[in-house]
């Protein structure tokens, strides 16, 4: 049953009622959250993470950030593969949530955690988590007047994921130097910003956009 309330929560979404979508999520959550079963578990941290990523599509980052958090706090000492990735996915979009609403001390305290946590983990999913928290830490470092934070982090994805022939993870890297070069810009190094310009068009422009 948890399977199946999850899978209608889901169709509602990809169908773009996330209020029918937010209301089958809960029933997960509601009716599942104190049941052991493995199984079971890893569809209410699910429903937990769907619930906060349709709260965010409706505008309602407090509510994401809420979902987020409840599912860091029950789950992250969980050794569960599908788990681990919620988790980590869910501390990326808290950190993301909290910049879309202006707080971006805990922005970055969130993508600093997924970036130290887990950027050891081989797994791809995982990989490609930490290599948008740089990017999106980078950002919030660079609205911050940071600079020099911001450059470091767009680095790090640079030198990290540069060689990852992932589709994802391409544009990853390309949004990497794109804001490395913007960065640059804004500090008023026109030639480092033209040289990741050029990077960008040199190593990316054979992508569909």
């Amino acid at each position: 049953m948890a399977q199946s309330l999850y899978n209608r929560g889901y169709t509602h979404h990809q169908q773009g009622d996330n209020a029918a979508a937010i209301a089958d999520y809960t029933l997960v959550v509601e009716s599942y959250s104190a049941d052991a079963d493995p199984a079971i578990r890893e569809w209410v941290a699910k429903a937990l993470y769907a619930r906060g990523y349709a709260h965010a599509l409706q505008g309602d980052e407090a509510a994401a950030i809420t979902d987020f958090t409840l599912l860091v706090e029950r789950y992250s000492a969980d050794a569960d593969p599908v788990i681990r990735v919620l988790v980590a996915s869910a501390l990326y979009n808290r950190g993301v949530d909290h910049r879309q609403r202006g707080d971006l001390t805990a922005a970055i305290a969130d993508l600093t955690l997924v970036v130290e946590s887990y950027s050891a983990d081989a797994d791809p999913a995982i990989r490609a988590v930490v290599a948008k928290a740089l990017v999106v830490r980078g950002v919030a470092h660079g609205q911050q007047g940071d600079h020099a934070a911001a450059i470091a982090d767009y680095t790090l994805v640079v030198e990290r994921y540069s060689a990852d022939a992932d589709p994802a993870m391409r544009v990853v890297g390309a949004n990497a130097l794109y804001g490395r070069g913007l960065t640059h810009h804004d500090k008023g190094d026109l030639t480092a910003a033209i040289a990741d310009y050029t990077l960008v068009v040199e190593r990316y422009s054979a992508d569909a956009d």
